[in-house]
């Protein structure tokens, strides 16, 4: 039988993205049993990114409960999750069932859920780590830290305050010279500003900007990009497939960020990482503040469909002042698999309350 269960796991402290102040995390964790074997999945609809809410999505899965738990029984799951994509259009819930037919999948064939998605061997997924709007010296000691630890990747909160964002720039080349930096705008500068800041930190080997401006007219995304020298991400930009075949066939972007919460089915995944090789566009995978389930598959899906290399969004876990597991995740700056088949722990069942 298909279960449900929520959970809410606080923040260690509040934070903002876009705007918006977050201080927890809600979601629902799927359990399915079969014989021995336990299978799991996430959906987690990010309240201010997604259009589905929670409440929606678990009145969904209430009403089509046990057809879902026939389903899986039978195989035709996929066609179930396509049907309800359809119908629903909710990539959070598409994503979540689509994991929890991969974790059960693996463990019944005893391999690893990336072995499933791909025929490449799976490769080692590194990480960065993230900066806030900070102070530089809690920056500088926070890169010092991770450093420390192995992570070779800054990713760096911008606003439209450049002389503060060139001052932080220029002490962390002065002091880690090898580090890789990244900057993520969250869509907060116009296409004047993006243009000029950008042009002006060129100098400073940039790896690339994600999301400089709104992403409600793509043709300014692709004039920006069009414009300066620092390789641009799409991040809000790019929600599904035909946001994928757009950028791809304007040219818009050297990099793709995919939140797979945010995205739907793993099939969709899978065929806008081939159509970005063929563009010679570059993905990276990052969370949307799951729990440790939902990253455990995200890092699997970057671990044969991310490009090498390149850090990826997955030490998130650091914000939960507690999660569903204790397993250690990030190890040398680089994401840890234990080697065993799906989602390798079980969720921590003092955090969860069933539906």
């Amino acid at each position: 039988m298909l279960k449900l269960f929520k959970y809410h796991l606080p923040f260690r402290s509040p934070f903002k993205v876009s705007g918006r102040t977050y201080t927890h995390r809600e979601g629902i964790i799927l359990e399915y049993s079969e014989g021995e074997i336990v299978a799991y999945g996430e959906i987690a609809p990010l309240p201010g990114f997604s259009e589905e809410s929670l409440e929606q999505v678990i009145s969904v899965l209430n009403i089509q409960r046990e057809i879902l738990t026939g389903s899986f029984r039978d195989g035709s799951i996929a066609q179930i999750i396509t049907v309800m994509d359809q119908i629903h259009g909710f990539p959070s819930l598409s994503f979540g069932l689509d994991m929890l037919w991969h974790d059960l999948q693996s463990k019944r064939k005893g391999i690893r859920i990336a072995e499933l998605i791909s025929s490449h061997k799976p490769g080692e997924v590194k990480v960065n780590f993230t900066a806030g709007l900070e102070e530089k010296d809690r920056i500088l000691k926070k890169t010092s830290e991770k450093v420390g630890k192995g992570y070779q990747t800054i990713k760096l909160k911008a606003d439209t305050d450049k002389e503060r964002l060139i001052d932080i720039i220029t002490a962390l080349r002065e002091n880690f010279k090898g580090i890789k930096i990244r900057l993520d705008a969250n869509e907060c500068w116009s296409k004047e500003q993006a243009v000029k800041i950008l042009k002006e930190l060129a100098e400073y080997d940039i790896e690339y900007c994600e999301q400089p401006v709104a992403s409600g007219d793509p043709e300014i995304l692709h004039s920006v990009a069009d414009s300066v020298p620092v390789p641009i991400a799409a991040d809000e930009s790019l929600r599904n497939f035909s946001d994928a075949k757009a950028l791809s066939d304007k040219q818009s972007v050297q990099y793709f960020i995919i939140k797979p919460m945010l995205f739907g089915k793993i099939h969709d995944i899978i065929v806008t990482k081939q159509m970005a090789d063929a563009h010679n566009i570059k993905v990276v995978f990052t969370t949307a503040l799951e729990s440790i389930v939902g990253r455990t598959m995200i890092a699997e899906l970057a671990s044969v469909l991310g490009n090498k290399n390149i850090a990826h969004g997955l030490d998130t876990g650091s914000v939960f002042s507690s999660d569903l597991s204790t397993l250690t995740e990030i190890q040398k700056g680089c994401y840890h698999f234990p080697g065993k088949p799906g989602i390798p722990f079980t969720p921590d069942a003092s955090l969860l309350d069933e539906i």
